[in-house]
């Protein structure tokens, strides 16, 4: 029988593995974290474990906000039309089934790295992050320069070269991505690891700019001056650099990569159209969820329709007033509205949005003595706010919301308060 020495090591390998595999294999994840959830169990020590976690809800107010939008989220099936017909539709029975193996199994991963995932891997971690995003972009030039076999497992292709993962989703960790390679080049002395992280931080921006994901190319105009502030919050002339860098990025990219130029031409063509009141297009129909979304407000503005019957409510108001639109819209966005923060006001009403944003917003103020791990959390919190204005990458994409309970569930353990009043004892 193994010690609970050597399970809670080996519990932390499959964690940092979670990281690994959760940018490859939606079916890995599973995998890993049903194991993950064996080993913590056998690891045993629960009084222990119960006890290290009402202190971390007790002092961490992210840690009760989330908990708060979830019983939000859980409770608002009693106000739905219907358990049946929810945007989990087609994934799950009811919204009660869609909750608790959906929703609340995932969410495991927190409480787990709160008790047996030790502070000092938190650098592995990040480690771990930036190897798996390695190697998909080796991939990515691979099929981008059509060197790899047809196999079954890489879902990209020469013309979108993002391998693994939905394009809009791998952009956006792309941009994660290079901005953390930039740091570990402005804080190392070392040249030959100066020249490496600047050389793949520049890969990685080619990178991102030779694949279809307009989502990361738009997240990465923000996240260059969120950069520029965040370093040098009192030089004008580093955000000024910042907005030459934009120009000169975005114009060779324009000029030079296919996709990219053919993207934005498209962007533009899909805004004229939205214009015209075309919403059958893919920014248009983001568009059209937000029109949905006031239509919906105006009616449940406190607490929502709830989750169980809001795919069929969204669906029965896009027909009855905007009826061109219907058929790509239930087509193209029948399992989510394409944008978290309008789903939300739509499923739990302003009460939800107000206790999710606060959640996000609390979240990235939170103090971290480990400067390099602050400045990721903080990198990771801004870039995903970001992106859940273009999809539902906390509700629904698992590699998204996986690592993002990952790294939120890290930084509590490292914030500033459980580091003075060690509210923690490690389980070994």
């Amino acid at each position: 029988m193994l010690k609970k020495t050597n399970i809670n090591s080996v519990l932390n390998y499959f964690i940092l593995l979670l990281i690994f595999v959760s940018l490859f294999s939606t079916a890995a994840i599973r995998i890993v974290l049903g194991l993950i959830f064996i080993l913590w169990i056998l690891e045993n020590n629960f009084q222990i474990k119960f006890s290290i976690l009402k202190q971390y809800i007790k002092h961490s107010w992210p840690l009760k906000l989330l908990l708060i939008f979830f019983t939000i989220k859980f409770f608002s099936i009693f106000w739905s039309n219907s358990i049946y017909n929810g945007f989990w539709s087609g994934y799950f029975k009811n919204a009660y089934d869609s909750f608790f193996r959906h929703d609340l199994l995932y969410l495991l991963i927190i409480p787990i790295i709160l008790t047996s995932f030790k502070k000092n891997n938190a650098k592995k971690a990040i480690d771990i992050f930036l190897l798996g995003m390695f190697i998909s972009e080796i991939f990515s030039y691979l099929l981008f320069f059509d060197l790899l076999p047809h196999w079954n497992f890489i879902r990209g292709t020469p013309y979108n070269p993002s391998p693994f993962l939905n394009h809009s989703l791998y952009s956006f960790l792309l941009v994660i991505f290079i901005f953390t390679l930039f740091e570990k080049f402005q804080r190392t002395n070392i040249l030959i690891e100066k020249l490496i992280f600047l050389f793949f931080s520049i890969t990685a921006t080619i990178n991102l700019f030779i694949n279809g994901g307009r989502t990361g190319q738009l997240i990465f105009i923000f996240t260059v001056f969120f950069y520029a502030f965040y370093k040098y919050p009192k030089k004008i002339k580093y955000v000024v650099s910042g907005i030459l860098a934009i120009i000169v990025i975005f114009t060779l990219a324009y000029k030079f990569s296919p996709i990219f130029n053919q993207r934005i031409n498209n962007a533009l063509y899909e805004v004229r159209g939205i214009v015209n009141g075309n919403y059958s297009s893919s920014w248009g129909g983001r568009f059209l969820s937000i029109l949905v979304t006031k239509d919906v407000f105006e009616k449940n503005p406190i607490l929502g329709i709830g989750i169980g019957n809001s795919r069929k409510e969204v669906f029965e108001i896009i027909k009855s007033n905007y009826p061109n639109a219907f058929d790509y819209y239930k087509r193209r966005l029948h399992s989510d509205m394409h944008n978290e923060y309008a789903q939300i006001l739509v499923e739990e009403g302003i009460i939800g949005l107000i206790i999710f944003i606060m959640f996000l917003f609390i979240s990235f103020k939170q103090k971290i003595n480990d400067g390099f791990y602050n400045f990721f959390i903080k990198l990771f919190i801004f870039v995903f706010t970001l992106a859940l204005f273009t999809g539902n990458f906390f509700s629904k994409m698992f590699t998204s919301f996986v690592l993002f309970y990952i790294f939120f569930a890290i930084s509590v353990k490292l914030s500033t308060y459980h580091e003075t009043n060690n509210t923690e004892k490690d389980i070994s």
